[in-house]
């Protein structure tokens, strides 16, 4: 009971600190997030200077967090297949069927989700480069 405890309240400071740090990065507010969060599901790039100055930054973090995103979805299926067999060997061939079909889904929809925000964020890194005024030469 202490230890589902003390992992809860470690679960919840990391969403936290993750939370502030991307508010820092968006301006300092929920709504700042909440709307640079729905430029990029769109696909626009901010016209306001500021505003792609914190969408640079928001993306370039959580382009930081997936960095290990392909090892950590191997991982997923290792552990999905893992149980599936273990689950065929051990139980039912309707449970192991069963088990095999969610894993299938679970994973396949883990690879397409991440793939899917790893091209928009991509993309919106391109842009917003693209976007950028040139630099006088010093």
């Amino acid at each position: 009971m202490v230890r589902t405890a003390v992992t809860s309240v470690g679960a919840i400071a990391l969403v936290l600190t993750r939370r502030r740090r991307e508010m820092r990065a968006a301006g300092g507010s929920v709504d700042a997030v909440v709307a640079l969060d729905a430029e990029l599901r769109r696909g626009e790039v901010p016209s306001d200077p500021d505003e792609r100055g914190a969408m640079r930054e928001l993306v370039a973090q959580r382009l930081h967090r997936m960095r290990h995103r392909v090892p950590a979805l191997i991982l997923l299926a290792v552990l999905f297949t893992a149980l599936t067999l273990l689950m065929a060997f051990t139980g039912t061939v309707r449970q192991a069927v069963g088990f095999a079909v969610f894993t299938v889904v679970v994973v396949g929809w883990n690879v397409y989700r991440s793939n899917r925000w790893h091209r928009r964020l991509r993309t919106m890194d391109t842009a917003l480069s693209a976007a950028e005024p040139a630099r006088a030469p010093r």
